[in-house]
């Protein structure tokens, strides 16, 4: 018997094919049919992923899950130098062992070396430059109407700063994201969904994603029991799962949600918020940004992929009372590492303490334990503001700087995402309590019946928050429970945690569908 089909398990192909042109099906067959895919449709895609680079033979890489295939351009250094003669396209039947006489500028020639760089074996960028050259004399073309070897030679003696006065070699590859300098395929989100609130709210953020123009790639986990198949107009979980990948081109990764079990007087507690952690498992990247569905992003944040290297990144929790500050799972930069992953996985399976999974927060402390001493720190302003901090008096914490005078709007402009979290406010997708925004509503220095620029931006954030949850999701806000019960869950404003929205959702009813 053939293998068991195994939905979650990753395989990379590595092929040869010509730009722009659909590969012969007799010649792809062999490589992907015992993998379930179509030639004729991975022709396709390779064909479109290639447009840019017509004519030329190029190297793809094909990463496939659930008989689904990504397809991506992995640059060579003959391909990107012949790619900037911006030659027309010539027929390949009738033209063979073309010659490539015409100039490239040597700012393009060290555009390439940046590009390049990860393969480079040079102990810096001049040697990649230098590389780079030989390759550009190996295909016939010209450096600035001049032979490569000449400009090899000037580099070398080092008269090419004198010669050419306005490039600096050595200067760092600007964080511009310039498609031809970054590759983006080597880059993705990652967001995860364990109920159907979460899902919802994992949308929302491949949503903004998609709206801030984000070119890294978006992966979604989810529990392995749901599929794509819709069955009804309510089969909202289904609906949003093929919005997710049909819509925003999100990867969806089926997987068995992690957790942590907790011990408790009334029995065992379980957090599956640790589900996050398998972002470290997408290893086919270089880097990926994990993010927490009940994030609001309010700018990309693809700056960070070219972040310096590092195993994680983080923001630390400004807004608690222990010192040092601890790292915040809100928002992680990671390497991604199955090891580590296991690592993960054994800590979870000898179970965690009941007051950090009732609470969620067990992920923060395994990964403060292991990363506390080389993460490299995240500045929390701008990448973990919380809708709290407008209900402050005392802003120093997020500020940095006890002079600096607080300004709402500067604030609000400059964060790149904020945390919805107002304990014991319920989360933004219930209805407030009835008394609970007056009792909880930035106070406007003691002004009940006016209003400021911090009110505004507070109620702001959760009705965006509703209305896209509406318009996306087309899910309806659930009504709350008593506000005196809410109260009762309530804990210090310093935990990272939302009241325990399942407990509330048994007492309040399902969530309330948008029919569509």
């Amino acid at each position: 018997m053939p293998p068991k089909f195994d939905p979650s398990e990753v395989k990379v192909i590595h092929l040869r094919a010509t730009g722009g042109e659909v590969g012969a099906s007799s010649a792809l067959a062999p490589k992907i049919g015992p993998l379930g895919l179509s030639p004729k449709k991975v022709g396709e895609d390779i064909a479109k992923a290639t447009g840019d680079w017509k004519g030329l033979r190029v190297t793809v890489k094909l990463t496939i899950q659930n008989r689904q295939a990504a397809v991506s351009v992995v640059p060579s250094a003959s391909s990107l130098v012949i790619k900037a003669l911006k030659e027309p396209p010539r027929d390949r039947k009738k033209e063979k062992n073309i010659k490539h006489t015409k100039s490239v500028p040597l700012e393009e020639i060290i555009s390439i070396a940046r590009t390049m760089r990860f393969k480079s074996m040079a102990k810096d960028l001049k040697g990649t430059v230098l590389e780079i050259l030989g390759t550009a004399f190996s295909t016939g073309c010209k450096v600035d109407g001049r032979s490569p070897k000449d400009i090899s030679d000037e580099i070398k003696a080092g008269e090419i700063e004198r010669t050419f006065a306005s490039i600096k070699i050595d200067a760092p590859a600007p964080a511009s994201g310039e498609a031809f300098r970054v590759n983006w395929s080597d880059y993705a989100y990652s967001v995860y969904a364990t109920d159907s609130a979460a899902l919802c709210h994992a949308v929302l953020v491949l949503d903004a994603l998609a709206r801030f123009g984000s070119k890294a790639d978006r992966v979604l986990f989810y529990p392995d029991h749901w599929d794509t198949t819709v069955e009804s107009a309510t089969d909202r979980d289904s609906q949003l799962l093929t919005l997710a990948r049909d819509v925003y081109k999100a990867k969806l990764h089926p997987v068995k949600p992690l957790q942590v079990a907790g011990r408790t007087e009334d029995g065992w507690v379980w957090d599956e918020t640790v589900t996050k952690l398998m972002a470290f498992s997408l290893e086919y990247y270089n880097r990926v940004i994990s993010l927490d569905s009940d994030l609001t992003l309010l700018g990309s944040l693809d700056e960070l992929f070219l972040l310096p290297e590092t195993p994680i990144a983080m923001p630390r929790a400004y807004w608690t009372d222990s010192k040092p500050w601890p790292l915040s799972t809100k928002l992680m930069v990671i390497k991604p590492n199955l090891a580590e992953l296991e690592k993960f996985k054994r800590l979870m399976e000898s179970g965690g303490d009941d007051m950090l999974v009732r609470m969620h927060r067990y992920d923060m402390e395994i990964l403060n334990e292991r990363y506390e001493e080389n993460a490299l720190v995240l500045p929390h302003r701008p990448y973990a503001l919380r809708t709290a901090e407008f209900r402050r008096h005392n802003h120093k914490d997020y500020l940095g700087d006890a002079d600096e005078k607080w300004d709402a709007e500067k604030v609000y402009k400059e964060a790149k995402l904020v945390h919805i979290s107002d304990h014991p406010l319920p989360p933004p997708w219930y209805t407030w309590p009835q008394g609970s925004v007056e009792e909880m509503q930035p106070d406007c220095d003691s002004n009940a019946e006016g209003t400021c620029a911090e009110r505004r931006i507070w109620k702001g954030l959760y009705e965006d928050f509703r209305n896209r949850r509406k318009n996306v999701c087309k899910l309806l806000t659930v009504p709350s429970a008593d506000w005196a019960m809410f109260k009762e869950r309530s804990h210090d404003d310093t935990n990272e945690t939302e009241s325990d929205a399942s407990s509330v959702a048994a007492a309040t009813g399902a969530p309330l569908l948008v029919d569509i």
